[in-house]
């Protein structure tokens, strides 16, 4: 699909159900998928370690509501917010839940988010939407890592 076929989707969607409903619905769906990923290979949601990169935009609060749902099943979920304006409602409900928000804009944050990162089972990234600029993508290299995703998996 296009970005504007992905507006349009959007427009309709949203002329049928609220914002927060549609978020709700996708972060539903990217714990699912992550709940699969695990399975498949061979672990658990409670006590895995789930990292969420998250944007300031919908996206990145799609995957900060998927990492609270993740949360509140027992799994171990780092938020690390690659913006000073995350998604206020992701955010929150990533707090309630018990997951850990981290801010990768300043240095200690960066070297906070690789050391989470380097223990991850799954990386949601949350990062850009339709919305956002096409370019490399986030690896743990970028966040001062050695490599992107190492022996877990990413979801984009």
């Amino acid at each position: 699909m296009t970005v504007a076929q992905i507006r349009e989707a959007e427009s309709v969607a949203l002329s049928h159900a609220s914002e927060d409903t549609l978020m709700d619905r996708a972060a539903r769906a990217v714990a699912r998928v992550v709940k699969d990923e695990l399975t498949r290979s061979g672990r658990l949601v409670p006590n895995a370690n789930i990292v969420v990169l998250a944007g300031s935009g919908r996206n990145g609060g799609d995957a900060l509501l998927a990492g609270a749902l993740l949360a509140a099943e027992g799994a171990d979920v780092s938020g690390v917010e690659v913006t000073v304006t995350a998604h206020a409602r992701g955010r929150e409900a990533l707090d309630a839940a018990g997951g850990r928000p981290l801010s990768a804009v300043a240095e200690s944050g960066i070297r906070a988010a690789d050391a989470v990162l380097a223990e991850a089972d799954v990386v949601i990234d949350g990062i850009a939407g339709i919305r956002g600029h096409r370019g490399p993508p986030v690896t743990r290299r970028s966040l001062g890592g050695s490599d992107s995703c190492g022996n877990h998996h990413c979801l984009r």
